[in-house]
């Protein structure tokens, strides 16, 4: 996916695994997160409790989104059909997308009041810090926490979605996990993203056999 694709995805879901090395090892803590642009790059900006020792972490980390998924079941798939190559199978379709970068912390209540306002005006519709509770209480309660800041170097987003399949397959497989009432989500996914990218394709085989030249394939999906 293209990294503003990837990016929008991620900023819809907001959660993630955050994965360190630290003194012993692998560190991983589940991490509502905001997503913040600069001039200079992204980076991505999140909390985590004093007493987790993932904040002293600084270092190469990775920040893994999990978006929708779904089991796609033999059923769901067209029939085999007769001189195939490969079998029809079950399969999982999913998104996810990978912030590669550098970690670093941040301890000082300027950083953390305004990494948390972010963070409630990004998941809260109505509740308010000044409104719904003061702001003495939640200062008082910086102590307890540790701001993380992950410098990102590489964005990478996936989407699995069916793309090796023809348009009108896809579009049927989507129907039926819809249908199904598994995951109208990727369902929607598919339509949106694979079953473009696989039109995109058939144009470039056919135009590849008759020697034209065509573009590239657009909607966030690398060829």
């Amino acid at each position: 996916m293209s990294e503003s694709a990837a990016l929008e995805i991620a900023r819809s879901i907001g959660v993630g695994q955050l994965i360190s090395v630290g003194e012993h090892g692998l560190n991983a803590t589940f991490v509502p997160f905001n997503i913040v642009s600069r001039a200079d790059g992204v980076v991505v900006q999140a909390h985590l409790n004093r007493v987790n020792t993932q904040w002293k972490d600084d270092g190469d980390a990775l920040l893994i989104v999990q978006g929708p998924s779904a089991h796609v079941a033999g059923t769901d798939l067209p029939a085999e059909r007769k001189g195939q190559k490969l079998p029809t199978v079950p399969t999982l379709n999913y998104v996810t997308v990978h912030f590669h970068g550098r970690l670093s912390y941040h301890d000082d209540d300027a950083w953390k009041r305004a990494h948390l306002e972010a963070l409630v005006e990004e998941f809260e519709d109505e509740w308010r810090v000044g409104t719904h509770s003061s702001y003495k209480l939640a200062e008082a309660a910086f102590v307890a926490l540790v701001g993380v800041e992950l410098e990102v170097a590489r964005i990478e987003g996936k989407a699995k979605l069916g793309q090796n399949m023809s348009p009108a397959d896809i579009a049927h497989t989507a129907q039926h996990l819809r249908q199904r009432g598994s995951s109208g989500e990727v369902a929607a996914l598919m339509e949106e993203i694979a079953v473009p990218w696989a039109q995109a394709r058939e144009e470039r085989v056919t135009n590849a056999k008759h020697g034209h030249r065509s573009l590239p394939i657009d909607g966030g999906l690398a060829t």
